[in-house]
């Protein structure tokens, strides 16, 4: 199995609106450059900044210094085939043996990429990787097998891979900037 991992860099705008972080001006320019698209390579970052290779590189260790900016792996599966779910559920889980049966089926499932506990409106989330959407309904009929019927409550949303264009390319001529 290949898989297309590849690495972004994420933004921590929160600690900017929150005004604990100030900013150079070369530094604005940088992580502005990056919000509009993270894995812009080094000559990109030139021509959307107009700044020198060595003053970005020094940009973004310092903004990664400050924790600001922080690099992730994102594992990219569409080019194998596989599209990604997302499931919310709200299970009925009464009995011990039910929860540990539940818990036993979404570790050993290859499909279930990770599933975690969570609180208010749905019990579970979990996220599928699969080939075809009726996988989905096989998935949940085997978890409605081992609940006795107890999914109570479903919604399902589906991942989509984008790329984030510069807002000044969608735009129109006359828009002040």
């Amino acid at each position: 199995l290949v898989v297309h991992l590849r690495l972004i860099r994420k933004i921590d705008l929160a600690a900017i609106i929150r005004g604990d972080m100030k900013l150079s001006d070369k530094q604005a320019r940088v992580l502005g450059a990056c919000a509009h698209n993270a894995n812009l390579p080094l000559v990109e970052l030139q021509k959307s900044t107009g700044l020198r290779g060595h003053t970005i590189r020094f940009a973004l260790n310092s903004l990664e210094q400050r924790k600001l900016i922080f690099y992730h792996p994102i594992i990219n599966v569409a080019p194998l085939g596989y599209q990604i779910y997302h499931l919310f559920l709200n299970i009925k889980l009464s009995r011990r043996d039910t929860r540990v049966a539940v818990s036993t089926f979404l570790k050993k499932c290859q499909e279930v990429s990770w599933a975690a506990e969570v609180g208010g409106e749905f019990s579970h989330a979990l996220s599928l990787v699969i080939r075809e959407p009726k996988e989905i309904w096989d998935f949940l009929d085997h978890l409605s097998a081992i609940t006795s019927g107890g999914i109570l409550k479903k919604s399902i949303l589906q991942e989509l891979s984008f790329t984030l264009f510069p807002s000044n390319l969608w735009r129109d001529r006359g828009d002040p900037e």
